[in-house]
């Protein structure tokens, strides 16, 4: 009986340290990718940090809860709040692969090591919007908006506008991406067609804004109240509506002493007044092109105008790699995303987002 009674303890002994080791793997793996869930499709973006990414997030959890309503696959939108947040979220998903397939649209650049980790790991991924170079090949699509064109459009118009050799242009960026990389590029080489460039004009960046509207209006105000001869700044390029919002903000507020505020406004000796631009589609930038807000300050304004940069690419991305999880390939693996330029007299012809 003794014997027996030592044998029954031993095995409970033996029973409840499994159960313990099993606790521990258990919490280990919620602490690594099993916190991510599983599934077929992981869809990795930022977090709603200004009005394009909250669209972004928005087109994202609809088509997923659309995706999971047909029960052919299923799919979970993970957001994060910076770099280091999503390098955890693509690398515990290739060390665990708890997910089929990955589409994603990179915080920024600094994720370049953790897609080229997801990239060796096997699992099929669709880059949207910030494209990783060094990755692509290995990517099944990326999908992304015009971005060349969105500069390029914008140095056209500017040129139209009344931009000549000589002239001062502020441009007021995203952040260090291969989006506001490219806009840029579009931009010079449009205005070069016509004569202007860095040798014989002013081109005056401001620091990076990472998107943020406060950011840029802080940078706008700081250069404002700063810089001597920022009147003479009557080329302005923004690269998202948020930043050119925050400069109507900017403009509407006492931040900016009036004298300036009417030094800015002033033409220029040759006539020429202020013009804006931005990019991506806002509701609150349309608005002002609708008569609705800011009409103030438009009015004394030589243009303002907008170009497109549609939020809806990450569905277009989502049934990409649905196509790709149903056939083993896609039909199109580089889709750019074509872009209009909306003013005061198309601007009832688009739908903002808000």
């Amino acid at each position: 009986m003794k014997s027996r009674a030592i044998r029954k303890i031993a095995a409970l002994v033996i029973i409840a340290a499994l159960a313990v080791t099993m606790a521990f793997a258990l919490a280990a793996c919620n602490e690594g990718g099993g916190g991510l869930g599983s599934g077929d499709i992981a869809i990795l973006v930022p977090s709603a940090d200004h009005g394009w990414t909250g669209a972004i997030l928005s087109n994202a959890n609809a088509w997923a809860e659309e995706i999971n309503a047909e029960g052919k696959y299923s799919a979970r939108v993970i957001t994060a709040t910076g770099d280091d947040a999503q390098k955890s979220q693509i690398e515990d998903i290739a060390a665990n692969k708890n997910y089929k397939a990955v589409v994603i649209l990179p915080y920024s650049n600094a994720v370049e090591s953790s897609m080229k980790i997801l990239a060796s790991s096997g699992i099929p991924f669709i880059m949207v919007d910030r494209i990783i170079d060094s990755v692509t090949e290995d990517a099944v699509a990326t999908v992304k908006g015009d971005n060349y064109q969105i500069g390029y459009i914008t140095g056209e118009r500017f040129v139209e506008k009344g931009l000549v050799a000589g002239d001062k242009v502020l441009i007021i960026p995203g952040d260090n991406s291969t989006v506001p990389l490219t806009r840029n590029e579009g931009f010079y080489a449009a205005l070069a067609k016509h004569g202007i460039t860095e040798d014989n004009t002013t081109f005056e960046q401001l620091p990076s804004t990472n998107w943020s509207r406060d950011t840029g209006k802080q940078n706008f105000i700081d250069f404002v109240n700063g810089q001597a001869d920022f009147a003479d700044y009557d080329f302005i390029f923004t690269h998202d509506s948020e930043l050119s919002m925050g400069i109507f903000e900017a403009l509407n507020e006492s931040g900016i002493d009036d004298a300036k505020k009417s030094a800015f406004y002033a033409p220029a000796a040759d006539g020429q007044k202020v013009v804006l631009a931005s990019s991506s589609g806002l509701d609150e930038a349309y608005s002002v092109l609708r008569g609705e807000k800011y009409q103030d300050i438009y009015g004394k304004l030589a243009d303002f105008f907008d170009v497109t940069y549609p939020p809806e690419m990450i569905a277009t991305a989502l049934d990409l790699m649905v196509e790709y999880l149903d056939n083993g390939s896609v039909a199109n693996d580089a889709i750019v995303v074509e872009v209009d330029a909306v003013d005061k007299t198309n601007v009832d012809e688009f739908k903002g987002f808000k």
